[in-house]
């Protein structure tokens, strides 16, 4: 059966209960009178509502992947509970490398993964790439599905598929993000959640985002100071050497702004002329807009968590005000395989290191009551015994297996020529050892067959579980309503 396993559900950066106490106020209350006047113009020209909290979450429009979804789902669940409205930014104005990811099945497993778009140019004016290809390529899975996932799982993916390539026959030239935000829609829908997209491109179009521009390039000196004194101070705290880490100090002259055609893009200083091209926000700028003027709470996954830490504090020291709080979310699931392909196997290095200990000590293999194990046994405590007397080595060994009866009986002859050869008594017994291994591995050739047939085993679930349990691999290959539901009852045990 399909047991998703979620680790890190939340990791707020304020109390859960003053974050709902937060969440129950207008932004507007904590705003002062000049900025909130531009934060209602805002909303308004983005047709957002002006009394209702406003709860967001925002990535790039690649095909969602679990990790990615939560945030959807915790972004509903939340609004819900505070009577407010959920959105999720779309970064329509980024780079980024989008993929369709199949695993399929050709006398072994495979992973395919197909790129949809240009990853040089940013996403705004991509359309998707090689449509009839993509079609091409889920149809041909659809012929395969029973082999990739569980049999009950199957009808729920063919649903999907059946939807995707009607969407996909609907038009000659498909927006890269359209394909994006209809698959994110689908599945919202599956699972009851109400949550609406909104394009960063959207936000670039307003004349409050001019204003914005305007407002921080006038103030240019201020932010740049306050901006590279937090990141310096961020990068000592958490002892960070990387100078890009999490983003680099602003450059002299330089704004926290991309200069774009609408497909490359490039930074902008003060001294840029930006008539009749588009200026982007970096992800500085995006934040100062989410957070300061649209959203009551931003929902994070973990690299926007660590990276809002210090984006928060610039925002407030520049600003003026408090920004609104943040949760960081995320979430590990499991691929819900076919029930004949097993990848519950022991590790490599765990048969690795039972094939050592059949090559050096196969007498582990054998009875207890077995002569050659016994006498192999014998002849370690032999060898300690000596090592302990001659070369004065903390050494343990059994003295009543030294005094065994039939071991010194059967071993007599060796041990004269040792006690008659003391000084040579650690290469007797080597080589007295490596003849008995010999003797033993006669025996268990079977056992070194069997752990060689693991081992294929082993490397062949290794090569499995690279394939079925990346956690990149899109919302499709998982059962959504599994997902809402762990999340929901862990949201509401809170």
């Amino acid at each position: 059966m399909f047991n998703p396993s979620m680790t890190e559900f939340f990791y707020f950066s304020h109390y859960f209960s003053d974050l709902l106490q937060i969440l129950n106020q207008s932004i507007n209350d904590n705003l002062p009178k000049d900025f909130a006047s531009i934060s209602q113009e805002l909303k308004k020209e983005l047709n957002l509502p002006l009394h209702q909290p406003i709860i967001m979450t925002g990535h790039q429009p690649i095909l969602y992947y679990p990790g990615i979804f939560v945030k959807l789902i915790l972004t509903s669940l939340i609004a819900r509970y505070v009577n407010g409205k959920a959105y999720y930014l779309v970064l329509d104005t980024d780079k980024e490398k989008i993929y369709w990811k199949f695993i399929y099945f050709f006398k072994d497993y495979h992973r395919e993964d197909f790129l949809l778009n240009d990853p040089k140019n940013i996403i705004l004016h991509q359309w998707l790439q090689k449509k009839d290809q993509l079609l091409d390529w889920i149809e041909r899975w659809e012929l395969e599905l029973y082999y990739i996932f569980e049999p009950s799982f199957v009808p729920v993916v063919k649903m999907f598929l059946e939807s995707i390539k009607e969407f996909l026959h609907k038009s000659k030239k498909i927006k890269i993000t359209d394909l994006s935000v209809f698959l994110n829609t689908y599945y919202t829908k599956e699972v009851n959640i109400k949550i609406e997209p909104i394009f960063l491109s959207h936000i670039v179009n307003t004349k409050t985002y001019r204003w914005l521009f305007e407002f921080i390039k006038s103030n240019y000196k201020k932010f740049y100071k306050i901006t590279n004194t937090f990141l310096n101070q961020f990068r000592r705290d958490q002892h960070i050497k990387n100078l890009a880490i999490p983003f680099p100090n602003l450059k002299q002259n330089e704004l926290p702004f991309w200069l774009s055609d609408g497909y490359n893009r490039r930074t902008l200083t003060i001294y840029d002329d930006d008539k009749n091209q588009m200026v982007l926000p970096k992800a500085l700028i995006i934040s100062l807009i989410i957070r300061g003027f649209l959203s009551n709470l931003m929902i994070h996954g973990i690299g926007g968590g660590f990276y809002d830490v210090v984006v928060e504090k610039i925002l407030n020291e520049f600003l003026g005000f408090q920004v609104s709080p943040f949760v960081t979310t995320t979430a590990t699931i499991f691929f819900p395989y076919k029930a004949s392909i097993n990848l519950i196997f022991p590790e490599e290095q765990e048969i690795l290191d039972q094939i050592r200990k059949w090559k050096f000590n196969p007498e582990i293999y054998l009875n207890e009551e077995c002569k050659l194990r016994r006498k192999k046994i014998f002849l370690y405590n032999l060898k300690n015994f000596y090592d302990v007397i001659k070369k004065n080595h903390q050494k343990k060994y059994e003295r009543s297996i030294l005094e065994d009866t039939d071991m010194r009986q059967n071993n007599q002859t060796l041990i004269e020529f040792i006690n008659n050869n003391q000084n040579i008594y650690a290469k007797i017994l080597h080589k007295e050892i490596q003849r008995t291994n010999h003797k033993i591995h006669l025996y268990t050739l079977a056992i070194k067959k069997i752990l060689k047939e693991k081992l294929n085993l082993s490397q062949q679930t290794a090569k499995l579980k690279k394939i079925f349990l990346d956690r990149s691999l899109p919302i499709f290959y998982y059962d959504v309503h599994k997902l809402y539901e762990k999340y929901t009852d862990f949201f509401y045990k809170k």
